[in-house]
C-alpha cells in the first residue's frame, strides 16, 4: 500500500524556491534590467530635471483625463471623450513605466551603465546599497501600481463624476486635481464598481453655497466612524491650515526621532551596510539582533533589564510605523497647502488618513475603516472585475480572498526595484492571512452570531496581526520581510532632522540598546593571520603544514570514526546505531557545516595570498569529505574534531600572539561594543565591557592551552 503524501513547510518552501527562484521568478530579468539600467535617486544629489520626470510627468495624463471625465450628469465634455480617455491611459500608463523602471533610490554614485552587461550587473548586485533610501523604492513603486489602477479607472469609466463641491463654486481644474489626489473618494459616493462607498456618484446632488444665514451644505461621507471630541476641531481656512500644519511637524518630529533611534540602537544589524550577516547566521535580522542585542530601560537612574519581548515588539511595529508616518505627514502637508490656497475646503481634508488603527476591534474594523483606504477602490474594482469575468459569485469564499491577494500583490511587487528585495512570499503570506482572518468574523457572525468587538474582540485584532514570537504569526513574517531588506535603516525626509537631536537624549534617559556580541576568537586569530602572511616565506611554510594537517585531520576522524561505530555496535543493535547516530548526524550537520564554512571564509578574508587561502581551504574541504562518508555514524565525534582543527590553526599563528594580553586587546577590539557618533565610550556600562572582555580572554587563554597541548 502505497504511503500518504505528505508535505512540510519546509517541503513546500523549497518547492516555491524551485518554481520561483529569488527574488523574482520569472520577473527576474525584469528585475535585473532594473538594476543594471536605472539611474540613481536619493536626496543627497539632487536634480530639478530627474525629479520632474519621475515625480511630476507620469500625473499630466491623469490629471487631464479627469478634467475630462469630472462633471454633472448632462456634462457633454465628459460623456464623449471615452476614446480620448482610454488613448490617454495608455500614454499616461507608458509614461509611468519608463519613469519608475528607469529611476531608483540607491546611494551608489558609480555609473555603471558604461560597464558591459554582466560587469555591470555583477558590479551593481555585489554593493552594499545605501539603505536609509531603499524604503523609498517600495513607496513609490506602491504609488506606482495604485497610478496604473488610477489610470484604468479614469479610463474604463462611463458616466460622469460628479462633484459635489462644483455646486459651491469649485472650478473644474480644482475638481480635476482634486479626483487625482483623492483615492479614497470622500464625499463622491460609489463610482465605477465599487458599492460600499455610499450612494451611486450618479445620485450625488450639487452642494447648495448657502446664503442668507443659511449654511453650506455638507456632503454624505461614508465608511467614516464618528468621533466626539472635547475640543471640536478648527472649521476656519486659517485655523485648519494651521492645524494640518501643527500635525505636519509633529510627526515629522516623531517620525525623524523614530528612525534615528532605529539607526541607532543597531548600527551592527539594521543600519548601513546592513545584517547580512546576521540573515547567515541567525536566519533573519531581527533575530540577530535580539539574540547580540542587550536593553537597559533609564539608564541614567535605575538601569533596568529591558526585556526581550520588548524589544522584539518595538522592532514588528517599524514597518506599520514607517507606513503610518509617511502617509500621514504628507497627507497633512498636501492638506496645508491645499487648505492655504483658498482653492480647497477645509472640511474636505478634514477626515485623516488613519483613524486610531490601535483602537481597532476587529480585523474587518482595522483594514475596512481604522487603516488608510487609499487602496481600497482599486482593490474593490479589481476583485469586481475578476469576479464578472469568470462570473464567479460574490461570496465570503470569493470576495475577501480575492481582496488581499491584490493587496499582497500590490504590495510585494511595489518592491520590484528595490535591492535587497522583502521576500515576496512572506509579505504575500502576511495580507493572505488578513483576509482569512476577516473571513472568519464573518463567518462567525452569520453561522454563530457572534460578533468580533470590545476587549475581547481588541485581544483577537492584534494576536492576529501583530504577536510577537512565531515565524508563522502575520506580524513576524511581514516584518522580517521587510526588515531583511533594510527598511529599519531608512531614513525620513529630509535627512539628518531633529530627531538626530532628540535620539541621544532617549538612548541616555529612557532606554538604550548595547551590541553584546557572542565571544568568538575568530577575530583574534584572523589579525594574527594577517600579521604572519606579512612574511612571505611564512606563507609557503604555512602551506606545507596546513597540507599535513589536512592528511592527519582526515586520518584522525577517519579512525576515530571508526571507533565510535565499533564501541556503540558492542551495545546495542547495527539498526539502533544507525538510526540513533543518524539523528544526532542530521542535527549537527547544519551547524557543523556553518561552522567550518565560516572559519573557512574568516581565513580567507584575512588571506591576501592565494596560497595560505586555498591552503586552508583544503581543511574544510577535508572536514566536508570526511562528513559526506560518515555522515551516519560522526555524531560528537565530528564535533571535537572541528574544535581541534580550529585549536590546530590557533597554534599556527601563536608566533603573531605572543603573550595573552596581545590577544585579550585584539579580541576586545574586535567585539566592542557598538556605539553611535553622538554616545561616547563612557556611556556603556561598565559591567558590560568587563563582562566581554572576561570571556574574550578566557575563550583565547583556553584555546591557546589546547593548541600548545596539540602542537
Amino acid at each position: 500500500m502505497a504511503e500518504p503524501l505528505s508535505l512540510s513547510l519546509g517541503d513546500i518552501g523549497r518547492l516555491w524556491d524551485t518554481l520561483f527562484p529569488a527574488p523574482w521568478g520569472p520577473l527576474n530579468p525584469v528585475w535585473e534590467h532594473v538594476q543594471r539600467t536605472a539611474a540613481p535617486l536619493d536626496f543627497d544629489h539632487f536634480s530639478l530635471r530627474q525629479w520632474f520626470n519621475y515625480a511630476l510627468v507620469p500625473f499630466i495624463p491623469a490629471a487631464i483625463m479627469a478634467y475630462l471625465v469630472i462633471g454633472g450628469p448632462k456634462d457633454r465634455l465628459a460623456r464623449e471623450t471615452r476614446e480620448v480617455r482610454i488613448a490617454l491611459g495608455i500614454v499616461g500608463i507608458s509614461i509611468a513605466t519608463s519613469a519608475y523602471l528607469n529611476n531608483r533610490f540607491y546611494g551608489e554614485s558609480d555609473d555603471v551603465r558604461a560597464r558591459s552587461t554582466e560587469a555591470a550587473l555583477k558590479h551593481v548586485l555585489e554593493l552594499i546599497p545605501d539603505l536609509r533610501w531603499c524604503c523609498y523604492n517600495s513607496m513609490f513603486g506602491i504609488l506606482y501600481w495604485q497610478l496604473v489602477a488610477r489610470y484604468a479607472s479614469l479610463a474604463l469609466v462611463k458616466e460622469p463624476i460628479v462633484d459635489p463641491y462644483m455646486g459651491r463654486g469649485r472650478p473644474r481644474w480644482v475638481a480635476a486635481l482634486d479626483l487625482v489626489m483623492n483615492q479614497r473618494h470622500i464625499g463622491l459616493g460609489n463610482v465605477g464598481l465599487d458599492s460600499g462607498n455610499g450612494p451611486d456618484n450618479k445620485d450625488v446632488k450639487l452642494l447648495s453655497p448657502g446664503g442668507k444665514g443659511k449654511a453650506p451644505e455638507m456632503p454624505h461621507i461614508a465608511r467614516h466612524i464618528q468621533h466626539w471630541r472635547r475640543f471640536p476641531r478648527p472649521t476656519s481656512r486659517w485655523g485648519s491650515s494651521l492645524r494640518h500644519l501643527y500635525k505636519t511637524l509633529a510627526l515629522y518630529t516623531i517620525m525623524d526621532t523614530v528612525f534615528s533611534l532605529t539607526r541607532a540602537i543597531g548600527p551592527h544589524a539594521i543600519a548601513p551596510p546592513g545584517g547580512l550577516p546576521l540573515i547567515e547566521k541567525y536566519g533573519h535580522i531581527m533575530a540577530g539582533w535580539l539574540a547580540e542585542s542587550e536593553g537597559v530601560l533609564f539608564p541614567s537612574t535605575l538601569r533596568l533589564p529591558l526585556p526581550k519581548w520588548l524589544m522584539s515588539t518595538f522592532m514588528e511595529l517599524i514597518p506599520p510605523l514607517a507606513i503610518w508616518g509617511f502617509l500621514s505627514v504628507w497627507y497633512h502637508f498636501v492638506a496645508f497647502l491645499c487648505i492655504a490656497s483658498g482653492y480647497w475646503e477645509p472640511e474636505v481634508w478634514d477626515i485623516d488618513v488613519f483613524d486610531a488603527p490601535l483602537k481597532s476591534t476587529s480585523l474587518m474594523q482595522l483594514w475596512g475603516r481604522r487603516w488608510h483606504q487609499v487602496f481600497r477602490h482599486t482593490f474593490v474594482d479589481a476583485t469586481e472585475s475578476v469576479l464578472r469575468i469568470f462570473h464567479l459569485p460574490n461570496n465570503l469564499v470569493t470576495f475577501y480572498p480575492l481582496i488581499y491577494l491584490f493587496s499582497g500583490l500590490l504590495h510585494a511587487m511595489g518592491e520590484i526595484t528595490a535591492d535587497p528585495v522583502p521576500r515576496f512570499s512572506h509579505v504575500m503570506a502576511f495580507f493572505m492571512l488578513s483576509g482569512v482572518g476577516c473571513s472568519l468574523e464573518i463567518a462567525a457572525k452569520r453561522i454563530l452570531g457572534i460578533r468580533t468587538r470590545g476587549l475581547l474582540g481588541w485581544c483577537w485584532t492584534w494576536t492576529w496581526t501583530a504577536v510577537t514570537g512565531e515565524e508563522l504569526t502575520p506580524g513576524r513574517l511581514v516584518a522580517n520581510a521587510w526588515i531583511d531588506a533594510g527598511m529599519g535603516a531608512c531614513s525620513f525626509f529630509p535627512d539628518q532632522g531633529v530627531g538626530q537631536y532628540l535620539a541621544p537624549f532617549i538612548m541616555k534617559h529612557v532606554y538604550m540598546i548595547y551590541h553584546v556580541p557572542p565571544a568568538d576568537v575568530t577575530p583574534a586569530i584572523t589579525s594574527a593571520a594577517q600579521a604572519l602572511l606579512a612574511t612571505p616565506s611564512v606563507v609557503e611554510s604555512l602551506a606545507e603544514v596546513i597540507s599535513s594537517v589536512a592528511e592527519s585531520t582526515r586520518a584522525a576522524l577517519t579512525a576515530a570514526t571508526a571507533a565510535v561505530t565499533e564501541t556503540l555496535a558492542a551495545v546495542a543493535e547495527p539498526s539502533a546505531v544507525l538510526e540513533a547516530a543518524s539523528e544526532v548526524a542530521e542535527v549537527l550537520s547544519t551547524e557543523v557545516a556553518v561552522a567550518a564554512a565560516g572559519a573557512t571564509e574568516a581565513m580567507a578574508e584575512a588571506a591576501s595570498e592565494a596560497v595560505f587561502e586555498s591552503a586552508f581551504g583544503a581543511v574544510s574541504e577535508t572536514v566536508s569529505d570526511v562528513f559526506a562518508e560518515n555522515s551516519e555514524t560522526l555524531a560528537t565525534t565530528l564535533a571535537s574534531a572541528v574544535v581541534d582543527t580550529a585549536a590546530t590553526a590557533a597554534t599556527l599563528t601563536k608566533a603573531a600572539v605572543e603573550n595573552l594580553s596581545t590577544v585579550a586587546t585584539a579580541v576586545a577590539e574586535a567585539a566592542e561594543i557598538s556605539t553611535v557618533r553622538f554616545i561616547t565610550v563612557d556611556s556603556v556600562p561598565a559591567h558590560i565591557v568587563e563582562a566581554a572582555l572576561a570571556t574574550a580572554s578566557a575563550a583565547m587563554s583556553a584555546s591557546l592551552e589546547e593548541s600548545t597541548a596539540t602542537s
